[in-house]
């Protein structure tokens, strides 16, 4: 395990083949409970109370600039539609084949109908966008946060609730700045 820091603060790079130690460290320096060891509380809320009505998270997928687009995506669950989705098989999309997030996709369409939102940038909407962020001094993070931001707040037109979980590409900061009224008002 190797920290330093650079330009974008601290890194963190876990080498070594692939396997359970290695996926053991990786959990623990996340804060999750290592494989096997069972959590009452999902990743994220160990400290929060109310999590049980619901919550929101948000991932994406793709590059955006040159070979497809890029996949901005935000779902509201609770304790019951996780336990579903897991049932299915739902899980890193990294440890799945790309048939089976395919198939996937289609079941938690089903299973989260109507509290869920998808942004997908093509490559020309992802470099225009990019390129205007760029000449007001701003990052491919600012256009991360802003997606993350905007699927966020369409899924909390749909189903309120108190806390989200967005994939940390940069600083909470990033999202945090980007939210709207209604977006403001959650825990990220």
């Amino acid at each position: 395990v190797t920290l330093y820091e650079g330009k974008k603060g601290f890194s963190l790079v876990i080498a070594g083949k692939a396997g359970p130690l290695k996926e053991t460290v990786e959990c623990l320096l996340r804060g999750a409970p290592p494989p096997g060891v069972a959590s009452d509380k999902p990743y994220g809320f160990e400290n929060l109370t109310g999590y049980e009505a619901g919550w929101i998270g948000t991932d994406e997928s793709g590059k955006g600039d040159v070979f497809g687009p890029l996949v901005v995506a935000a779902v509201a669950v609770n304790p019951a539609t996780v336990a579903e989705l897991t049932r299915i098989g739902v899980k890193d999309c990294k440890q799945l084949s790309d048939k089976k997030a395919a198939e996937l996709a289609g079941r938690i369409r089903q299973i989260c109908a109507g509290r869920f939102q998808e942004l997908v940038l093509l490559p020309e909407r992802y470099n225009s966008l990019y390129a205007a962020m760029k000449r007001e001094g701003k990052n491919l993070n600012h256009l991360m946060a802003w997606a993350h931001a905007r699927v966020l707040e369409d899924v909390l037109e749909k189903a309120p609730c108190q806390y989200a979980i967005a994939e940390q590409f940069a600083d909470v900061r990033f999202v945090e700045s980007r939210l709207m009224a209604r977006g403001r008002a959650i825990v990220l």
